[in-house]
């Protein structure tokens, strides 16, 4: 049975826009942080010759002010050079940095148990791995584990036109309001009803755009296999349990009632409501409460099972003789609850009588 899709929302952050210094980025390139350093070596000659100016001849000034000219040249050159050459490390170094951390996402979001992938507006993927080409079955565009001819492709170049009214109508969802998107849903893939959990958030650029769409899936069809199993499992042992002629229930360590049968209902004249969540000791005699305080204490310290007989009253006020067996439910290593069978005497017990007809 299909899931009725359900979407999460979570606030998002938007990022603050960043703030453009057109002078610090004219600085950081290679000619304008030459022309700076140039600009301060010229400044400082020209006030040291304003200050000597009067004790040097015009041959001298004109050769100084040659040599600071060309020196500026020099210095313009130089600090030129050197930016370009940081430049081009810094690009190197940032070039492998990014081949690095390709190369880490690639393997991390191929050994990812759920699908990976990233589309843009236009809906053409720009990423995707290898679990999300095996669940989608994009045909013709994967060879092996390459997923290069994908890339690039809308939806509807690669789906028929149902699945990619699907998955546009959930993408443009993200693209409009902005926020985490998230719905169980089905599909047949090979035949087979598969089921899955399917996350989309949108991707921002710096200056808080949406520019993208990133989605993550999760195959859940081992897991609903599972869960339908376990379900059929209870129910059969709840059938089963029901239609015992025994009398069962299981107590929890603090010897709450979790579950009783029909059997024990009936008996007690009681409806599961009623029963559920009482102590046991409510349904044993007074006399015999701390008789049923330790027989339950021995199961659930782990000694092992217990057999005793208790006189249980009945809904019609009879007294019955009852054997009760118990045994541990294990759960990792340690008794969480204990399960009781009690088979009742079909016939009311009545105390012992002395030779005078007085109880003994």
């Amino acid at each position: 049975m299909r899931r009725p899709p359900s979407q999460t929302q979570v606030p998002v952050r938007t990022s603050r826009k960043l703030q453009k210094n057109p002078f610090g980025e004219w600085v950081a390139r290679p000619g304008g942080g030459a022309t700076v350093a140039t600009l301060c070596y010229v400044g400082i000659w020209s006030a040291f010759m304003g200050i000597i100016a009067g004790h040097l001849t015009p041959f001298i000034e004109l050769a100084m002010g040659i040599t600071v000219v060309a020196g500026a040249g020099v210095i313009w050159a130089s600090v030129r050079s050197l930016m370009l050459q940081q430049l081009a490390e810094a690009e190197r170094r940032a070039d492998d940095a990014l081949e690095q951390s390709r190369s880490f996402a690639r393997v991390l979001m191929d050994n990812m148990p759920g699908s990976v992938f990233l589309k843009s507006r236009s809906h053409r993927y720009l990423a995707g791995n290898l679990q999300w080409a095996q669940l989608n079955n994009p045909g013709k565009y994967v060879a092996g584990d390459d997923l290069s001819g994908v890339l690039g492709h809308t939806d509807r170049e690669l789906f028929d036109a149902d699945r990619a009214e699907r998955f546009e109508r959930s993408d443009d969802t993200v693209f409009t309001t902005g926020e985490r998107f998230a719905e169980y849903e089905t599909d047949v893939l090979n035949g087979e009803e598969r089921y899955y959990h399917v996350i989309k958030v949108p991707v921002r650029n710096p200056y808080g755009d949406i520019t993208a769409v990133a989605g993550l899936g999760l195959d859940l069809t081992e897991l609903h296999r599972v869960e339908q199993e376990l379900r059929s499992s209870r129910e059969q042992l709840r059938t089963f349990i029901d239609n015992a002629l025994e009398h069962i229930c299981i107590v929890d360590a603090q010897r709450r009632i979790v579950l009783a049968n029909t059997q024990l209902l009936r008996f007690f004249g009681v409806k599961s409501s009623d029963l559920v969540g009482r102590d046991l000791l409510s349904l044993v005699a007074p006399e015999e409460k701390e008789k049923a305080l330790e027989f339950v204490r021995l199961v659930l310290s782990g000694v092992g099972s217990g057999l005793d007989v208790f006189h249980v009253r009945s809904a019609r006020g009879t007294v019955h003789l009852t054997e009760v067996s118990a045994g541990p439910i294990m759960e990792g290593g340690t008794v969480k609850s204990v399960v009781l069978v009690g088979r009742v005497h079909p016939e009311p017990w009545s105390p012992p009588q002395d030779s005078n007809g007085s109880e003994k």
